[in-house]
């Protein structure tokens, strides 16, 4: 039997260069059986410049919280930190907390919309996702017949698949017909 000693260091914004573009991705630092290792947590995107439209404002708050959390680590007081980040103290302590409980993940903002917006090309596909959200316990062939689609069953299950992903997040679903 091993023993497996891990022990978290920090998170940070690792930054790598690729054909003249420098990329961010949010990193950890851990120590594993007395061995520092890089954990990559998440894929952020291209450096943001100032005014760049193409980040988007969740990668901009976590490569905030990653600079703040490493700044902490670095002996920064938390008003310090609040007054440099224009932020209250409670949102300093509100991060590190999340730094604390879950490590580098703690910083991806998790917070997301109540609905999920579910695109169908064709009125047979809203009834069967319709038939599928009243009754999730149904199977493929009973949903056929309730709904009288002359899609397939391999068809039906490929439709239905993803929507019950969404249903186990507990999210509402909002239908658009294109």
């Amino acid at each position: 039997m091993f023993l497996i000693k891990i022990s978290r260091t920090m998170a940070y914004i690792r930054r790598m260069k690729k054909k003249g573009k420098t990329y961010l991705s949010l990193s950890e630092g851990m120590r594993v059986n007395g061995k520092t290792v890089q954990k990559h947590i998440r894929y952020i995107g291209v450096i943001p410049t100032i005014g760049d439209e193409n980040t988007s404002k969740k990668d901009k708050k976590i490569i905030r919280d990653g600079q703040i959390v490493n700044r902490f680590l670095n002996g920064k007081s938390k008003e310090d930190l609040a007054y440099l980040y224009e932020v209250t103290p409670k949102t300093i302590n509100n991060i590190l907390k999340r730094f604390n409980d879950k490590g580098g993940n703690g910083l991806i903002h998790t917070r997301s919309n109540k609905y999920e917006t579910v695109k169908v090309s064709s009125y047979e596909q809203g009834a069967i996702i319709i038939d599928y959200v009243k009754n999730p316990n149904k199977s493929a062939k009973e949903i056929k017949m309730t709904t009288q689609v002359k899609s397939p069953i391999s068809d039906i299950n490929k439709i239905i698949s993803p929507i019950s992903d969404i249903l186990k997040l507990k999210k509402k679903i909002h239908l658009e017909i294109e």
